[in-house]
């Protein structure tokens, strides 16, 4: 391919997760303004996307500030989806009382990592995003815990787009036109 071709279809990777992350932003926002709503709504909203929005702007701008939150955050999804399959129903408890913190988490990361491909290492980007989003689908597989990867619910509805990125991003390279 040539790379022309090879940057439009990064750019159309960004624009699709940066779109994902918008709607994907409004269905949970809306879950949040209806439970628990009110000012208390707008904080868990503001608790993933301020962050989100800050680390990919670092990515885009300061890359060697934003590689680092990006490989801790890539970790603590991936630790946080190993330990959750390892005993799943100790786990339970906390996503009743608090929501989707693990799916939202690989949310987030993921459009930090679309960013960060875009603009600096594509192929590294693609691994981690894989790391992000595809540990938490298959991590009781992984542990042995279940037959099959955790498709349905809002784990998968997070993190699917991001895998599909991901292995975009580490099909095409990081060469530059």
């Amino acid at each position: 391919m040539s790379s022309h071709l090879l940057h439009l279809v990064r750019k159309i990777t960004l624009a699709a997760m940066l779109g994902f992350f918008v709607l994907g932003s409004l269905f949970a926002g809306g879950y949040a303004m209806e439970d628990p709503g009110g000012a208390a709504g707008l904080l868990m909203i503001a608790e993933w996307v301020v962050p989100t929005v800050v680390v990919a702007l670092l990515a885009k701008r300061a890359p060697k500030v934003a590689l680092p939150l990006l490989i801790v955050s890539t970790a603590a999804v991936v630790v946080t989806s190993l330990l959750e399959a390892r005993d799943p129903m100790a786990w339970q408890k906390l996503w009743d009382q608090q929501g989707p913190i693990l799916a939202i988490s690989g949310f987030g990361v993921s459009i930090a990592w679309a960013v960060y491909g875009y603009y600096q290492k594509a192929r590294l980007s693609g691994a981690l995003m894989l790391a992000t989003c595809g540990i938490p689908l298959f991590a009781g597989v992984l542990m042995g815990t279940q037959e099959g990867p955790l498709i349905g619910g809002s784990t998968s509805a997070g993190v699917l787009p991001g895998l599909i990125a991901g292995v975009v991003y580490l099909i095409i390279g990081d060469d530059r036109p």
